[in-house]
């Protein structure tokens, strides 16, 4: 039976090129989706519907506490940016790991902490951590 975990010591890192990675402050969760294009495949006749897998592809987002102007920098960089996802900080590995672009969202509300919501979307593939050479 797996174990059941909390997301309390989560983190992401990004990295540019061959920067060193970097550790996005204050993050409150992160989540990361994988779809499939659906291909139709029913014909003439089938009771059911058929549908075969397409492409993959894969998003996602994380929320930070006051996170600071870094994110501009990571929407207009030219190099691709490497984003690990960790379960927890002391994970030797992450969970997964993906090139992607980024989109970013600040909001200061007027009775609440200020956030940053950080927008990933996957340019290739989205790997199993369990399988990355450190």
């Amino acid at each position: 039976m797996a174990s059941t975990k909390t997301g309390q010591y989560a983190k992401i890192t990004t990295k540019v090129g061959s920067a060193s990675a970097v550790e996005l402050a204050k993050l409150r969760e992160w989540s990361v989706s994988v779809d499939s294009e659906k291909i139709d495949a029913t014909v003439a006749g089938d009771t059911w519907a058929r549908n075969l897998t397409g492409v993959l592809s894969w998003s996602g987002e994380a929320t930070c506490v006051d996170a600071d102007p870094y994110w501009l920098d990571l929407v207009t960089a030219t190099t691709p940016v490497t984003i690990d996802f960790y379960d927890n900080e002391d994970d030797p590995k992450p969970k997964y790991r993906g090139t992607a672009l980024i989109d970013f969202e600040r909001t200061t509300p007027y009775d609440d902490l200020i956030e940053t919501k950080v927008t990933f979307t996957g340019d290739g593939e989205l790997a199993d951590g369990s399988t990355i050479t450190p």
